[in-house]
């Protein structure tokens, strides 16, 4: 049981002591003063002894009358009159108990009976319409009988199924228009509404969380509150007042959402924002293409310059592009003077004993991304392939023996031909071919020439020497040349000719194959490849462990894309991939490694 305490004043002016019991009985309307609302009075009921409820409401009576002439409260659950708070005493075990906040308005069609109120909205606001004693909505307007759409609910006479029919009987006030049924600045009321361009629209604080996602000129903020983008102050003072300045900045003449704000990788570099991502979201030092380079002097490799570089235009813009030349749409040209140097490009990969903290993934295969302590999550190798079976390995010395896994390691990944609607990539080739001074592989290069046949019938074509190499022996006891570090080198030497920048493919050949490059530019044509796009070609449908996994060294077709990732970073697969085998599998495996696509061609060889 409950007894509320109070001191009030008589209109005669003495002090009265009361105890309030039970205020208000369970009949509907019933209040504690003349005039008071249902749910106020309800907010005091409490059962009482017959005695308490005669001495309680006397009081009340008394008081009452006192203040019939003074002022009424509008506050919810106050008993008029007394001009002091109640005091709040517990004569049980039972916890105290607030009272429930008021139901919330709700929108069109939703069951308005508890809260008898709509949210504003409509060209002329919406109602709460009664059917029945068991539904109620919020519409624009009501029409008594029965409404397409109801469910059955019962049978007539002759045994027909029958629809509730609605009495239309109006709970509560109807709400307000919504801002877009004011169609000038001076109707548009900005109490709840902003004139935006030629709109009456929501303010972004009135709506809620999910609908202020889809709104362009919205953004959320902590989570649940809905505020204006910073996109839509188009002074800076207004984007760097003290309500804003925490979220929004201002650079080259607008108003942007700050980088701080976007939490996660995806939102951060896709914010349309000069920002990236280094472990969180974080302003870009450097410029994308398209922008004004001059500055910065670096390509950002995160929004679309890697391997690129800035070159020069004249003394009032540079820009970020991967060669440059004259533009024919400009009479003055560039000057292609290089500010700073080419941006490597990236492999969204950490490698071997690496941080991958920001990746969330590694280059390596067999290795995983996992959080070692507080302080490192690293790439470690948990499991190595043989010919015959994978071993499971331990995480290495110092780690837990069950680290929390992050991402797994890169695998190989096929890509899908380009659409009837996507540009495909050219046929042009530019060919190479290694030889040893010599040796037979010598005589077989001569033969080619002097026919007019492989590397040499191709679009262009450059020599390079080799040295003789060393053999090992597999798990399988196949043999196998060791010639890594012979092709390293002579990949390194194809980059410093720097032919193949021009083709579109360029194709590593065995002087023992014989290569028709017409026939090639028809595989490849048919292949479909999409353009730009990094791709090395499977060759073979052999047993994986004969045919290298698909990828046979005798010919070895890439696209331009794949070797300028490959010239990045084959430091990198050398390091953590060793040098120890045949230069066709270590290729492969650093193209993966690199995670560049392959498509695949089994009748290639």
């Amino acid at each position: 049981m409950w007894i509320f305490g109070g001191r009030a004043r008589s209109p005669q002016g003495e002090d009265l002591d009361v105890l309030l019991s039970g205020v208000g009985s369970s009949d509907a309307g019933e209040s504690t003063s003349e005039g008071a609302p249902e749910a106020e009075s309800r907010r005091f009921r409490r059962p009482a002894a017959a005695a308490a409820v005669a001495f309680a409401t006397a009081a009340v009576v008394a008081l009452a009358s006192s203040a019939a002439s003074g002022p009424r409260s509008s506050s919810r659950g106050a008993v008029r009159g007394f001009s002091a708070p109640w005091a709040v005493q517990q004569l049980d075990d039972e916890a105290p108990k607030e009272a429930d906040a008021p139901p919330a308005c709700v929108g069109p069609g939703a069951d308005c009976r508890a809260s008898h109120c709509c949210i504003d909205g409509g060209d002329a606001g919406y109602q709460c319409f009664a059917r029945d004693k068991d539904w109620a909505q919020c519409d624009a307007d009501c029409t008594p009988g029965e409404h397409e759409g109801d469910k059955s609910n019962g049978w007539d006479q002759y045994g027909n199924p029958t629809k509730p029919k609605w009495t239309c009987d109006k709970l509560g006030e109807r709400s307000k228009p919504g801002c877009g049924a004011y169609d000038t600045e001076s109707k548009c009321p900005t109490d709840r509404c902003d004139w935006q361009g030629h709109e009456c629209l929501d303010k972004c604080w009135f709506l809620p969380a999910e609908a202020c996602k889809k709104l362009d000129r919205c953004s959320v903020v902590d989570g649940d509150k809905c505020k204006n983008a910073c996109w839509t102050f188009q002074e800076k003072d207004e984007c760097l007042d003290k309500d804003h300045r925490k979220r929004c900045e201002w650079k080259d003449d607008k108003c942007i959402t700050a980088c701080w704000m976007y939490g996660d990788k995806n939102s951060c570099l896709s914010s349309g924002g000069k920002c990236s991502w280094e472990g969180k979201c974080v302003d870009d030092p450097c410029s994308a293409p398209g922008e004004d380079c001059r500055k910065t002097k670096c390509c950002s490799a995160q929004r679309g310059g890697a391997g690129m570089t800035c070159f020069e235009k004249d003394q009032y813009y540079a820009s970020c592009s991967k060669e440059c030349g004259e533009d024919p749409k400009d009479e003055k040209g560039w000057s292609c003077k290089k500010l700073g140097n080419r941006t490597k490009t990236q492999t969204h990969c950490a490698w071997a004993g690496e941080s991958c903290a920001a990746e969330g993934m590694c280059c390596n295969q067999g290795f995983i991304c996992a959080v070692k302590d507080q302080y490192f999550t690293g790439c470690y190798q948990n499991f190595k392939k043989t010919s015959f079976k994978k071993i499971q390995l331990p995480p290495p010395p110092g780690w837990p023996a069950d680290p929390k896994f992050v991402g797994g390691g890169q695998y190989e990944y096929e890509v899908q031909k380009a659409g009837p609607d996507q540009e495909k990539m050219g046929t042009s080739l530019y060919c190479f071919m290694a030889y040893l001074p010599g040796s037979y592989e010598e005589r077989l290069m001569e033969i080619a020439k002097a026919n007019y046949a492989s590397v040499f019938a191709c679009d262009e074509h450059d020599l390079f020497h080799t040295w003789q190499s060393g053999t090992a022996t597999w798990d399988t006891q196949a043999a196998t040349l060791t010639n890594i570090d012979v092709f390293i080198d002579v990949w390194q030497h194809v980059k410093e000719m720097g032919n193949l920048w021009k083709y579109d493919w360029t194709v590593k050949v065995d002087p023992d194959c014989l290569l028709v490059p017409q026939r090639l530019k028809w595989h490849l044509g048919a292949l479909n490849a999409p353009v730009k796009q990094a791709i090395y070609v499977k060759n073979n449908n052999l047993n994986a462990s004969i045919g290298n996994a698909g990828f046979l060294g005798a010919v070895e077709v890439f696209s331009r894309e794949a070797l300028e990732l490959y010239f990045d970073w084959y430091p990198k697969c050398k390091s953590t991939m060793g040098n120890s085998g045949g230069e066709d599998g270590w290729m492969k495996g650093c193209m993966d490694a690199l995670g560049i696509d392959h498509m695949t061609d089994f009748d290639l060889l």
